[in-house]
């Protein structure tokens, strides 16, 4: 799983409550998106480079498939994922 957090929030911030309960279904990652927390500062920030990004990182940490969780701001992220990478992706939340 790979969660993706709110608007003008962090990944840990966002979904710290919820990690006990989401760690029983597998592994999960959480990241910092772009222009948030720790994440990378590009000069724009498109929701389509969001998407891009997750499916990046998946890369470097070997992950083949994944379910892009969102919310808030990561929901339309992840339906991004979902529609530019959807080879990849192998359920949606």
């Amino acid at each position: 799983y790979i969660l993706l957090h709110s608007l003008a929030c962090t990944g840990l911030m966002t979904w710290y409550p919820a990690l006990d309960v989401v760690r029983e279904f597998g592994r999960v990652v959480i990241f910092d998106q772009r222009c948030h927390g720790q994440g990378i500062s590009p000069p724009r920030m498109l929701f389509e480079d969001c998407a891009d990004d997750v499916a990046a990182l998946a890369d470097v940490l070997d992950i083949p498939s994944f379910v892009p969780v969102g919310y808030s701001m990561g929901s339309l992220i992840a339906q991004l994922v979902w529609r530019r990478h959807r080879e990849r992706v192998d359920g949606l939340v």
